[in-house]
């Protein structure tokens, strides 16, 4: 998944119209409002290998205080849902993680 920047003031994507000046366009998007509410998510045995798995600041530092073994085990999960293209990291947590990273590497 890569993040994506919503339209700039005065562009919208070709062939969509403008909801910006739309007040009630959340009513076509939730026609039903109290289904909202009824949500029934998958039981994490059913999800665990399909889901995309999407990394917070927290989780790309965690393998600076791992040891060697748990450093290989997460490099490998990583791998593996790289190849089956279920990871994503949001650009803003890639930046936090730069700004991060920098003070945790001085630390050691």
């Amino acid at each position: 998944m890569v993040p994506t920047e919503p339209p700039r003031e005065g562009r919208q994507p070709e062939g969509k119209p403008d909801t910006r000046l739309d007040p009630f366009v959340i009513h076509s998007i939730f026609p039903d409002a109290s289904a909202v509410f009824t949500c029934r998510p998958s039981p994490l045995a059913e999800a665990k290998d399909t889901a995309c798995i999407v990394l917070d600041t927290n989780a790309l530092l965690v393998p600076y205080g791992s040891s060697a073994q748990t450093l290989s085990e997460i490099e490998a999960t990583y791998r593996r849902l790289l190849k089956e293209n279920r990871l994503a990291v949001p650009a803003h947590v890639a930046r936090e993680f730069a700004r991060n990273c920098v003070e945790l590497c001085a630390a050691v």
